[in-house]
């Protein structure tokens, strides 16, 4: 895949992006007033300044949080044609991640990889393979933890995830091995390498 190509110089979405926000399922619920409070507050910001990103960073994490997915999705956008960096890219690969546009987080990811530290651009790929699993999707996630493998070879959290998948999949003596290999890279006294990301976290 190529990073921050053309698409971006060009303030034009790549092609998994496009169309991206229909794609997006939304779940039913109500928003808690003090979330709608402060959408309402980024939206008239934003209306009054556009081009402050931070706002629009903002405010595609507060729609994000309110399930209002399509509406986040093109407020991240549009944060991302304000000045691309890693973490808008995360924040749109979250929104679409959560909106089960799963293919499509997977790319804004990669993006985010490109330039952000490895244990954040590691522990999206570590959500996004959790997802994968739980939607049945068990060779995709493997894919994308092998893609947090490869920016963070020691976080015992990819192998401990490859062993549940592997499980799931039925190669149990892999799963052993992955399950070992996480006890290997665990710190003093069991604690967590210090460079090791925690995953499957809400942000």
């Amino acid at each position: 895949m190529t990073l921050l190509c053309a698409h971006c110089a060009s303030n034009r979405p790549p092609p998994t992006h496009q169309g991206a926000a229909s794609e997006i399922r939304t779940p039913a619920g109500e928003v808690e007033e003090p979330l709608a409070e402060e959408i309402e507050a980024l939206e008239a910001l934003t209306a009054q300044e556009g081009n402050q990103p931070e706002a629009w960073q903002r405010l595609g994490t507060a729609l994000r949080r309110a399930n209002r997915l399509p509406e986040a999705a093109r407020a991240s956008w549009h944060r991302i044609e304000l000045g691309v960096d890693w973490q808008s890219w995360t924040n749109l690969g979250n929104v679409l991640l959560q909106g089960s546009a799963r293919a499509a987080a997977a790319e804004a990811f990669e993006h985010a990889a490109a330039t952000g530290p490895a244990d954040e651009a590691a522990k999206n790929f570590l959500n996004l393979g959790y997802q994968q699993s739980i939607f049945g999707e068990d060779r995709e996630a493997l894919r994308a933890i092998e893609r947090a493998e490869r920016l963070t070879p020691r976080n015992p959290t990819v192998f401990y995830d490859r062993a549940s998948v592997l499980r799931v999949l039925g190669q149990m003596r892999d799963a052993k091995n992955a399950a070992e290999t996480a006890q290997r890279c665990t710190g003093p006294k069991g604690g967590p390498h210090e460079n090791v990301p925690p995953a499957h976290q809400e942000r």
